[in-house]
């Protein structure tokens, strides 16, 4: 798997990707948002709730890159005989479908499509230090949003 390199100019390209994907994909797909914001202002001083938002920026992209970039991709890539086209379908809907709080298919369609940029990341870079970063960075600017939007 290793570290990898990182292209400055891949890695924003590859961001403005998945932000496009996380922001634009659902107004294209005619998602309109009916859930209210569940957040209130107690929650940003609940510990819980702190940890919890440590968690889904810096935990959890790094051991779901390891999982489905590193060791799923390079799994399938050698079961489908070095066809990465092939092992980046495959682990982009597993990818989607082990997403279980989503169950609108625009969304797995969303999923899927981060996914494969994620795929994209841990192909040019040939490490894992790329995707990992791009999907803290993802994950920060969703939940930084959030964030902006509850205090307002």
């Amino acid at each position: 798997m290793g570290i990898g390199f990182i292209s400055s100019r891949l890695f924003f390209i590859l961001l403005a990707s998945i932000i496009f994907c996380q922001y634009a994909g659902p107004v294209i797909m005619g998602m309109v948002e009916n859930k209210e914001l569940t957040w209130n202002r107690e929650l940003l001083t609940n510990p819980i709730f702190l940890t919890t938002i440590f968690l889904i920026i810096f935990i959890v992209p790094i051991y779901e890159e390891i999982v489905f970039r590193g060791c799923l991709l390079d799994a399938l890539s050698l079961c489908f005989r070095g066809k990465v086209y092939l092992a980046s379908i495959v682990t982009s809907i597993t990818f989607a479908f082990l997403h279980t709080q989503y169950t609108d298919i625009r969304a797995l369609i969303i999923l899927f499509a981060i996914s494969n940029i994620l795929v994209c990341a841990r192909v040019s870079s040939k490490g894992l230090l790329m995707p990992i970063l791009l999907h803290i960075s993802m994950n920060g600017i969703v939940m930084g949003v959030k964030l902006v939007i509850l205090t307002n």
